[in-house]
């Protein structure tokens, strides 16, 4: 017999502790006096004690806790005091059959590398994993991860096992979390994974009970192909699709992969610009200037050459400029204005100003934004008129026009100057 089954805690028929959440007060019959299609709390804790895969769960609800829909694995081992470290899995497992188009889900192959620390052969080798959150967004749980075949006794093999409707695209995935306390149990309110094992020819598989000298808590992960993502602003959590940039102004995007390194070297491409092939799983880009709604498609195409591909697009704010504002008020001789305050865009701005809706001329004075109005003399007189003002600026390829401004050369002899 092998060290650490001499030290087992054998679980008693009838004796089985009760899994993490289960209270004593589980009822035999539902609130409504109705028996759980056979079910009653022995049988209940006897099940989940014994690891099968089949069954019995509990829900919560206002009546207090009774056998319902699936809501907890009864393979739930996080609080079990798993003692051994017989055998465990190194590094992520590795999905060897997820195809390059692939939607939806799949039935995938896994491939993990096993160390089995005992002397003797181990088996049943059952990987009892918690949900786990997608980088994508959502939860995957696989329950009870079944390794085929038995690994010889202080060896390292590679064992294989079959999940169905896997995630497509999801990257690297892992199940429970990866803190232990000092006896290399989880900690207390979180789910960490549990590797359990079978000493071939004295246990049956699957086992009738679990004990803790057959198992061990660790975080187990799988690697499968990852998605491709473009993010159009880098300040911003998360990966964005959709921005607004300034009228003119350029913007960079980050395309990423979150395909192992193993994966590469890696390729990127977007709209006509590349880079690779890299070791680096993000490259960023600058775009622009950009002056119109536009969209943009990357690409990052592995050492397989499997390409995938996502998109976003740029909006373009556009830019503003302000009423021309009067900076003198002579009764006679020129009337002078200035161009209003220009929002948005980026780069050298060029002014023009319309008279009464008429040709657009340009600017005058510093930096182009000033208009001179040299009014019609009439028998030494003055113009009188009213007039409408507007000023137009452009920055590259982008322009703006303003409201009109209102005037007389001598505004004390108009009254309710309006065109």
């Amino acid at each position: 017999m092998e060290p650490d089954e001499a030290h087992a805690e054998h679980v008693m028929e009838g004796s089985a502790p009760e899994p993490i959440g289960v209270q004593a007060s589980v009822p035999e019959e539902t609130p409504n006096g109705t028996p759980h299609s056979g079910w009653n709390r022995r049988k209940f804790l006897t099940a989940a004690a014994l690891g099968t895969a089949a069954a019995a769960v509990v829900n919560r609800s206002r009546e207090g806790l009774h056998l319902g829909p699936l809501t907890a694995y009864a393979d739930d081992l996080s609080q079990f005091q798993c003692t051994a470290n017989d055998v465990r899995i190194l590094g992520p497992g590795q999905v060897i059959n997820e195809p390059c188009s692939c939607t939806g889900t799949f039935t995938a192959i896994v491939q993990f590398t096993v160390e089995n620390n005992a002397a003797s052969d181990r088996g049943c080798i059952t990987l009892h994993t918690c949900p786990a959150t997608l980088s994508g967004g959502g939860t995957f749980a696989p329950g009870d991860i079944v390794l085929q075949g038995t690994i010889p006794g202080k060896t390292t093999q590679v064992m294989t096992a079959t999940i169905a409707n896997y995630p497509c695209g999801a990257g690297l995935v892992c199940f429970g979390a990866s803190g232990q306390d000092a006896r290399g149990r989880c900690d207390s309110g979180t789910c960490c994974s549990t590797v359990t094992w079978t000493v071939p020819g004295q246990d049956e598989c699957p086992p009738s009970k679990q004990i803790s000298s057959k198992c061990r808590h660790q975080q187990i992960c799988i690697q499968g192909r990852g998605r491709t993502t473009l993010d159009c602003s880098t300040s911003t959590s998360g990966v964005q699709t959709t921005c607004a940039v300034g009228c003119g102004e350029t913007a960079t995007l980050r395309l990423c992969t979150t395909n192992a390194a193993g994966l590469g070297p890696f390729t990127f491409t977007l709209n006509g610009q590349s880079f690779g092939p890299t070791a680096d799983t993000c490259h960023d880009f600058t775009v622009g200037p950009i002056t119109a709604s536009t969209s943009f498609t990357g690409t990052v195409t592995d050492a397989s050459g499997c390409a995938k591909s996502t998109s976003v697009t740029l909006t373009a704010n556009p830019i503003t400029v302000g009423a021309p504002v009067r900076v003198d008020n002579p009764c006679s001789g020129a009337v002078t204005f200035q161009a209003g305050t220009v929002t948005g865009g980026s780069g050298a701005t060029a002014f023009a100003f319309s008279l009464d809706g008429g040709t657009w001329v340009a600017g005058v004075g510093t930096n182009g934004n000033q208009f001179v109005y040299h009014p019609t003399l009439v028998s030494g007189g003055i113009d009188t008129s009213c007039h409408a003002l507007r000023c137009r600026a452009t920055r590259g390829t982008c322009s703006a026009t303003s409201g009109a401004t209102t005037f007389s050369q001598c505004i004390s002899t108009t009254t309710g100057c309006t065109p």
